[in-house]
């Protein structure tokens, strides 16, 4: 491949403090025109990514640098560096056909079809069911009971597939996840969940997603397909069925059309994953996306928001997602990429937030042995048991959370599967989204990124995480010491009293009503007040205040926003600041902390008109100022003026 002089006797190993210039983006251009592979892949890169797709004029005179394994783009004469995981970052890789001993860190490159409608990539799928076999976390995929409704697929594809009555058969199938709305939406599809069966199906109106998956389908040899929209009657998601879980968790395999936002975007499609000629010295080095092995592939795909399509990948046992740039395979045991063999975590979130489907997938198999969903009142569980099972149920809670439903109303029996699946006697009650005997943890949630917003009807309470849409995540809450006993009975809130108001009252984990609330009885103090005591404790404390839907406390440089808007959510929160509180969500002893100082996190909430209940705002953390004067923290603490209330939430 041809390359331009810089590019041609550039020495990989000279890296430089702050790296190695490429020259600005302008020269890149210029080189690229000219004909050298390696600028057009550095140009395609930015082109490519979302810090510059859309403000390529903002490159223009920039300088390019390659810093720490990603593209920087400075300023001229601006000395430093930019610190990021994004789709900036790159991989250096050794050459396809590479055979010599293993090299430290250094993936080998792998050039995948252009389109996945290959051969090569349905071979792929078949080496992946053949190794995921072999893997002792993962449930086999052996014949099982069909779903009620079923898509019959022929080997001969003149012959029209049709949908037909399991009655009790056994067999493997596949599964289809896909985004259908609006124009994508399969013709007549009431029709056909009405309809006497067999009927037989007309495809070439349908969304194309589901055409692919029935080539797929019958080209990896089943014979069955199973999609929501034609297959999912009202009997498979009975409220208190194990059916419903049970299509998804005893599936062979499921189809994820990942890459775009409609399904007649279809499964199939072109994919071009970037790869720089050979570089360095000997010609042997190359370049590529960092990303090709992060989960990023599949959480930040269309499909992700979804919330039903969200369910449908935390149940099912084996998938192959077809995202953007590749196919990517998840199973209890992992997941492996199409483009990439080596796996990186980061990407991925945080990782005590980050969702384990070998984890999840360990109670799925063991909710499939019970005859029903109904709650598990067994007390096997160890306390590392149900510390476990709590950890994974918060996980999932991060996994569900990025999930929108079209419907608010599908929400709580959607998720609600989830809740089923992780109830046990360990859990106590199940409370809009959170558990009786996990109060603290359940209610210590917050937003990661985004600003949530309320969900447009009403579907829970305000405590609970399912009332809002976006991304959140559950702080760790971990059992205190021993020694901090009675700084925690004297601080953490206990649950009083639950009134859960259900559509169906005989289901727990069904639609919530409104003036359904819990009571705590639990320290607080007026936000004000709390603000302006630590103030004035000679810098003791630093508190950190996180709104739900407004970034007025967030830092600037991090979360810059508009300052119309700063000074319209400032004035608002300031007019009514006398009617928010801080409750105490967990509080640890700062005297028995090991290393970095105690910590307290707390709840906002805005008290009614009546001053007799009280609405989530946000949280609060109260945390030592190391730059500040040293002090008795705990008799700092206590003197702001805690006042222990019972509180009613709604």
């Amino acid at each position: 491949m041809p390359l331009c002089e810089d590019c041609d006797t550039w020495d990989l190993e000279m890296k430089g403090i702050f790296g190695v210039n490429l020259g600005t983006y302008s020269d890149l251009l210029v080189k690229a025109e000219k004909g050298c592979d390696s600028c057009k892949f550095f140009c395609a890169i930015l082109q490519n990514s979302d810090r510059y797709k859309h403000q390529l004029d903002k490159l223009s005179e920039k300088v390019v640098a390659f810093c720490n394994m990603r593209l920087d783009a400075r300023e001229p004469g601006e000395i430093g560096m930019t610190m990021s995981w994004d789709d900036l970052c790159l991989d250096m890789c050794v050459a396809s056909d590479y055979d010599g001993p293993p090299v430290d860190g250094l993936d080998r490159l792998r050039h995948i079809p252009i389109n996945s409608q290959d051969e090569r990539c349905l071979s792929q799928i078949s080496s992946w069911i053949s190794e995921c076999a072999e893997h002792k976390e993962c449930r086999q995929s052996n014949s099982v009971s069909l779903p009620e409704r079923v898509i019959e697929i022929s080997p001969d594809q003149t012959v029209a597939p049709r949908i037909i009555s399991s009655d009790g058969q056994n067999g493997s199938y596949v599964i289809l996840s896909h985004h259908y709305s609006g124009e994508s939406k399969i013709p007549n599809a009431s029709e056909l969940l009405e309809n006497g069966l067999p009927v037989t199906l007309d495809v070439i109106g349908f969304p194309k997603a589901i055409a692919d998956a029935i080539d797929i389908t019958r080209k990896l040899g089943y014979r069955y397909l199973w999609v929501r929209e034609i297959c999912m009657t009202a009997s498979t998601f009975s409220e208190n069925s194990l059916r419903f879980v049970s299509v998804y968790a005893q599936a062979a395999l499921m189809l994820t059309a990942s890459a775009g936002p409609e399904a007649s975007h279809g499964i199939f499609h072109d994919r071009k994953v970037l790869c720089s000629p050979g570089l360095g010295t000997g010609k042997d080095r190359y370049f590529r996306p960092r990303a090709l092995r992060w989960m990023s592939n599949i959480e930040e795909s269309p499909l992700a928001g979804r919330g039903w399509n969200t369910v449908e990948r935390m149940l099912a046992p084996r998938i192959v997602h077809f995202t953007k740039w590749q196919m990517v395979w998840e199973c209890a045991s992992g997941c492996q990429f199409e483009a990439a063999k080596i796996t990186d975590d980061q990407g991925s979130g945080p990782s005590i937030n980050a969702y384990e489907k070998g984890a999840f997938q360990q109670y799925v198999q063991d909710a499939l042995q019970q005859s029903s969903l109904e709650l598990d009142t067994s007390t096997n569980d160890t306390s590392e048991k149900s510390t476990a099972r709590l950890q994974t149920w918060t996980k999932s809670v991060n996994a569900l959370s990025w999930g929108d439903f079209d419907s608010p109303s599908d929400k709580f029996p959607v998720i609600g599967k989830i809740a089923q699946i992780m109830s046990n006697y360990s859990m106590g009650d199940y409370l809009a989204g959170i558990w009786s005997n996990h109060i603290i943890s359940g209610l210590t949630w917050g937003r990661m990124f985004s600003l949530l917003t309320p969900v447009p009807e009403y579907v829970a309470p305000t405590w609970s995480w399912a009332s809002v849409n976006g991304p959140v995540a559950i702080d760790n809450v971990q059992p205190g010491s021993a020694m901090e006993s009675l700084w925690i009975q004297k601080y953490n809130p206990v649950l009083v009293s639950h009134h859960i108001l259900l559509s169906d009252p005989s289901n727990p984990y069904g639609r919530v009503l409104e003036g359904s609330h819990i009571v705590l009885d639990a320290a607080c103090i007026g936000f004000k007040k709390l603000t302006d005591g630590v103030m004035g404790q000679e810098g003791a404390f630093q508190v950190r205040p996180i709104l739900d839907s407004s970034l007025m406390f967030d830092c600037g440089c991090c979360r810059p926003r508009p300052t119309e808007v700063q000074e319209s959510d400032s004035s608002k929160f300031n007019k009514e600041i006398e009617h928010h509180f801080c409750v105490i969500l967990k509080v640890s002893d700062w005297s028995t902390e090991s290393e970095g100082g105690g910590s307290c996190m707390c709840l906002i909430v805005k008290a009614s008109e009546k001053g007799d209940s009280f609405t989530r705002v946000g949280v609060l953390t109260v945390g030592p100022n190391f730059l500040g004067k040293p002090v008795n923290p705990n008799g700092t603490f206590d003197a702001l003026g805690w006042e222990r209330r019972r509180m009613k939430l709604i």
